[in-house]
């Protein structure tokens, strides 16, 4: 419970890769919509956004930040001729240290990544309300879907904040 005049924090936590790749057959994400539609219909007030840093990308990184989203980012590695932007470590610690600093009563997490299910339980446990959004089903594990919190596809209302063909 929140302590003497304590502010009840309601944070998104984005894991850019699963988005970004779960977005890719419908165009992608428009992310001003993006963030405004997290902010008014699920009344989140911070909006992190977990990606790799890759040099050269300042500008899109740029483009995000102006947009109010506080960026997060871990160093990237390359493997096998392909970038790494898991930044599943640093979602979980950052989301852990806001509720145990910040009193949060909601989380909503976006990604589809299986890994995240202890997030899931750890919030659960702690009676945070706490909403998944993964971009389809394919980029939906199941070790999410028989968690007992409530999955919405984006798929499924894409045409809300999806960037329409050019």
């Amino acid at each position: 419970m929140p302590k003497n005049n304590q502010q009840i924090h309601n944070y998104a936590y984005i894991d850019w890769a699963n988005l970004h790749q779960g977005s890719k057959p419908w165009w992608g994400i428009d992310y001003e919509k993006f963030k405004i539609r997290l902010c008014e219909k699920y009344k989140i007030e911070k909006v992190y956004l977990f990606m790799g840093y890759v040099k050269g990308h300042e500008v899109l990184y740029s483009q995000l930040s102006e947009r109010w989203y506080t960026l997060i980012f871990k160093e990237t590695l390359e493997v096998a001729g392909k970038v790494k932007w898991n930044c599943d470590a640093e979602l979980v610690i950052k989301s852990v240290s806001n509720f145990y600093e910040e009193w949060t009563t909601k989380a909503l997490l976006v990604t589809g990544d299986g890994d995240f299910a202890c997030l899931v339980d750890f919030f659960e446990e702690k009676k945070v309300n706490t909403i998944l959004l993964a971009p389809n089903k394919r980029f939906c594990s199941y070790l999410l879907k028989k968690r007992n919190v409530p999955i919405v596809l984006l798929e499924e209302v894409k045409w809300k904040f999806w960037k329409s063909p050019q």
